[in-house]
């Protein structure tokens, strides 16, 4: 099951980078952007965090709040990284292929640690809302970058060669966290533990920082439409809750 969804990811993520770069007019980010928000928030706060919180406390013999502490690092950590990759780029004037790179590999640890943790998930149902976050992000990530390389002039084979990489990015890091299941074996819930709780953290960011915050400076009625398909999206997740 693992490889099927793997190879769902690949090829949708692959597809919507092509997609944006020969017909990106008629994409309509608004809504994937509102949806996908909603479905990162929901995951993290619905499940990623609940099923890690269940995995500390039954490996642990001292009660204390390890998913909650590991979210926030998380998050922490991806706002460092992603404010030195922002001087980085502000301090380069030439935007080249390293700096498509760099920009490539910034949108990839969001979906690479989600990758492992899915790759660790021994329950069906954490892998599933594991795959609709990873799809959703991917997505919506592949159109972004491929928006931004195609309005800075990159040349289309720089562009397909950057899109191979991102759309692998997420597959290598299931292979990782399936081949550290089978390494681990006895500890592997402790492991699985830890990067649904940095997965929520990697989505609360995405969710908080990518999304949220730059609908705040909308003054456009669009921004009623993404809160609305937001909402739709956790909305979905909650009700999932329900049976998975």
């Amino acid at each position: 099951m693992k490889i099927t969804l793997t190879l769902i990811i690949l090829f949708l993520t692959y597809g919507t980078g092509l997609y944006t770069l020969y017909l990106s007019h008629r994409f309509n980010l608004v809504k994937s952007m509102g949806f996908a928000t909603g479905v990162f928030l929901g995951a993290a706060f619905f499940h990623l965090l609940p099923d890690a919180t269940q995995n500390f406390e039954t490996v642990s013999q001292h009660p204390y709040p390890w998913s909650f502490t590991v979210c926030v690092l998380t998050i922490f950590l991806m706002l460092l990284t992603s404010r030195a990759n922002q001087r980085r780029l502000e301090s380069d004037d030439k935007h080249n292929l390293i700096s498509g790179l760099t920009i490539t590999i910034m949108l990839s640890l969001h979906s690479l640690i989600a990758g492992v943790s899915m790759g660790l998930s021994t329950q069906v149902n954490t892998m599933m809302i594991l795959f609709m976050a990873i799809i959703s992000h991917k997505m919506v990530a592949s159109f972004a970058l491929m928006m931004h390389l195609v309005k800075n002039n990159y040349q289309k084979r720089h562009c397909h060669f950057i899109l191979i990489i991102f759309s692998l990015m997420t597959p290598l890091g299931i292979a990782a966290g399936s081949t550290l299941l089978h390494a681990l074996q006895q500890k592997a819930i402790l492991v699985e533990a830890i990067f649904n709780a940095a997965a929520a953290g990697t989505f609360i960011y995405i969710a908080l920082f990518e999304y949220l915050g730059s609908w705040l400076k909308d003054n456009s009625g669009i921004f009623w439409g993404k809160v609305a398909f937001c909402f739709s999206g956790a909305a979905v997740m909650a009700l999932l809750a329900i049976w998975i």
